[in-house]
């Protein structure tokens, strides 16, 4: 039974090892991928959460902010066009 148990309690240490290597990897390409962290190899994990929370809320302003703009460039876009026709059928006629 001692022996079951030692080796029950090696393969869970082995489990657990490898989740906190896979949670270290993930937070290293998190790290990496926050610019403003990307040098820094001493940041803690809440620093790293912290700045990735930071940089998603300045994408999705950009992505709302392109959006916008998209949609203004699209109503210029409809007004040349109008523009563009109403000049060809002009100079059509003459």
């Amino acid at each position: 039974m001692v022996f079951e148990d030692k080796i029950i309690r090696s393969l869970h240490n082995d489990i657990e090892k490898q989740r906190r290597d896979h949670m270290k990897l993930r937070f290293d390409n998190l790290r990496k991928a926050t610019p403003k962290l990307e040098n820094c190899e001493k940041a803690s994990k809440i620093q790293i959460l912290k700045e990735a929370v930071h940089l998603v809320k300045i994408l999705e302003n950009e992505g709302i902010r392109l959006e916008i703009e998209k949609e203004n460039e699209k109503v210029k876009n409809a007004a040349l066009l109008k523009k563009l026709q109403r000049l060809t059928s002009f100079t059509e006629e003459q």
